[in-house]
This record gives structure tokens, C-alpha cells and sequence, in this order.
């Protein structure tokens, strides 16, 4: 977004309110982002974790408060998190115009408590509406990097395989992958990336060392990748997770899916994945349904050629790789 607005308006200002302590300080400081923390705390579900509410949420209201007053932002956005919610609401009080961004279909609790004081709430699913009546809400999509454009439409079939769980990783991914691999790599020459996160690395590495010359040539797993944008470009067809801003990434790329919704976290990131099944962008596999004949089952059928072109046609329709660009310019006209 910092990237968007400079390049609208070159001296636009940005300060990043996020969590004291917390990585936003250091993901900042590497884009040369001001940064201000506050000690917001989330909300829990058990009621006695909610204690340290009763400093945190008034010191981290009081610090927001002082920023409004210092800062004089032009707008605000909030992107959904605990923090969001200090800052939305001296945002109110100081009558600073607010937008809400949210990633998920099934909006969370900070972006549902803020709706209706928000000039508008920037949505990745035109679904997200149901959950926020009486508030204003837009399809913007979510922002992603510039390196998410969309890849030229597929014409080779099915040759790259990417899996991957998320920056932690997702263990049931990783066991169906190589419960599945053997036989997965028995397409003719199929190549199946894998960014397993650091827990299962090294049994999945021992595995393929277990692999004959040409199949272990075909199989690259790493623990981590700071380059997805380029896997998602060399990529056919990507096995993952639902989260949001992932979604966002991988139809800003255009590219099908096999989708496992994590299963926890009230199931939220179904919700986000059934709109794309729907639209046949992608399979949806339930967790506790995922096993490596599954998983291998429905490669087989998906890299059929027209099978995966007419997903990556779907991914493509819901994709929205310059949705920065687009929230960058409700931001700035508001001050014009």
C-alpha cells in the first residue's frame, strides 16, 4: 500500500501503527516505513485471557489518540488486526475519514466491531456484505506486491506443482504431498516445488534423498521461500492453504487451486475458499478428507489441459492484482 500511494502522490506521508513488540517494527524499518507500536493485545475466547484488556486496550486508545493528534493523517486504514481497533476508534473521535480492508470472507472481529464508523469496508468477497450490515462496503480485493501479475494462459498442461502452507508451514499438506509424490511424479515430467515450513523440513528432505536420481531432480521442498511471487509465475497448479492474502496472491497470478481450508480459527478460511470452488478456480479438499490418494486423485483429474485452462481462466475473473492501486486512490481522494 506504502508503494501504491508513493507512487500516486510522491509526498504522501506513511505511518504504520502496529503491535509493540511484534514483527511490524522490523518489516517496516526494511521498507523505510515510519513506525509508531502500541501494546494492543488480541481478544481471546477463553474471558479470564481477556484481563490484560483492562490496560492494554486504554493505553494503546490513549497512544492512538496522541498520533491523530500529532500526525493529522489525511486517512486511515486498518487492515483487520487487534491494533486496527485503538486506532480505528481515535480515528472516529478525531473525525479522520477510516477504511477498513479486509482479506477474509467471513470478516473478523475487528473489522466487525469498526463497520459501521468506517467510511467504507474494502472487501476481497463481495459475501463479506452479509456479515457487515449496514456498512458501506466496496470490492477492491486485497493489495498485493507488483510481482503478482497475471502469468500468460496455460497451454503446456500440467508441468509445475507448488505446495506450500504458509510461513509455519501446514503438516497435513506436507504428509498427503508425500504420501502422494511417488506416484505424482510419474507424470511425465511433472516438477513438484514444495515449501514445507521449517517443522517438517528435514524428514521431507531425508525422503528425497530416498528418491531415485531423476524423480529426486524433479522434487525441490525448502523450508522457506521469500520469493513466492516468483514460484507462483513458474507455477500450474499450487496446493495450499485458504488464507487470505494467499488467495489474493495466487488468483492475482491467475492460477487453479487445490484448496485445504485450515479447520480451526472458527473454520474462517472455508468461507473464503468456497467462492472460488464455486467459480471453479479451485478444489475444495477438507482437511480431516486430505490423504496422498486424494490428493493424487485430483492432480490426475485437474491436468487434464482443459480442465486446468478453464481454472485458470476462473482464478484469473476473480483476481484483482491491482487493488493497492485502486484502495490508494480512495485514500488520497478523500483529502481533495
Amino acid at each position: 500500500m506504502a508503494r501504491a500511494l508513493s507512487e500516486l502522490e510522491p509526498q504522501t506521508e506513511v505511518l504504520y501503527v502496529g503491535r509493540l513488540g511484534g514483527l511490524e517494527a522490523r518489516l517496516a524499518a526494511v521498507e523505510g516505513l515510519q513506525f509508531v507500536g502500541v501494546p494492543m493485545r488480541g481478544i481471546q475466547d477463553e474471558v479470564w485471557r481477556n484481563i490484560p484488556l483492562g490496560w492494554s486496550l486504554p493505553a494503546s486508545l490513549a497512544r492512538a489518540s496522541q498520533l491523530m493528534g500529532s500526525f493529522r493523517p489525511q486517512s486511515v486504514l486498518g487492515t483487520g488486526g487487534y491494533v486496527t481497533v485503538p486506532v480505528g476508534i481515535a480515528a472516529s473521535l478525531f473525525r479522520r475519514p477510516l477504511f477498513l480492508q479486509e482479506q477474509n470472507a467471513a470478516p473478523g472481529r475487528a473489522t466487525r466491531l469498526l463497520a459501521r464508523r468506517a467510511r467504507a469496508v474494502l472487501v476481497a468477497f463481495g459475501e463479506s456484505a452479509v456479515w457487515l450490515k449496514g456498512a458501506r462496503t466496496v470490492v477492491t480485493g486485497t493489495p498485493v506486491r507488483p510481482g503478482f501479475r497475471p502469468r500468460p494462459a496455460l497451454s503446456a498442461g500440467l508441468q509445475r506443482l507448488l505446495a506450500f502452507g504458509g510461513s509455519q508451514g501446514a503438516h497435513r499438506l506436507n504428509v498427503a504431498l508425500a504420501e502422494a509424490l511417488k506416484r505424482l511424479l510419474e507424470l511425465p515430467g511433472l516438477r513438484v516445488t514444495h515449501v514445507s515450513g521449517a517443522e517438517d523440513y528435514e524428514w521431507l528432505r531425508a525422503m528425497r534423498s530416498g528418491l531415485e536420481e531423476e524423480q529426486r531432480a524433479r522434487y525441490l521442498v525448502e523450508a522457506f521461500r521469500d520469493d513466492m511471487q516468483v514460484l507462483l509465475q513458474e507455477a500450474d497448479l499450487v496446493l495450499a492453504r485458504a488464507g487470505g492474502s494467499g488467495l489474493a496472491e495466487m488468483t492475482a497470478v491467475g492460477l487453479p487451486m487445490i484448496l485445504v481450508p485450515y479447520p480451526h480459527a472458527r473454520g474462517h478460511q472455508r468461507f473464503n475458499a468456497l467462492p472460488l470452488a464455486q467459480k471453479g478456480a479451485a478444489v475444495l479438499v477438507e482437511d480431516d478428507e486430505l490423504s496422498g490418494e486424494r490428493l493424487h486423485n485430483e492432480v490426475l483429474r485437474i491436468s487434464e489441459p482443459r480442465t486446468l485452462a478453464a481454472m485458470a481462466a476462473a482464478s484469473r475473473s476473480f483476481g484483482r492484482p491491482d487493488a493497492a492501486r485502486e484502495v490508494a486512490q480512495m485514500l488520497l481522494a478523500v483529502g481533495r
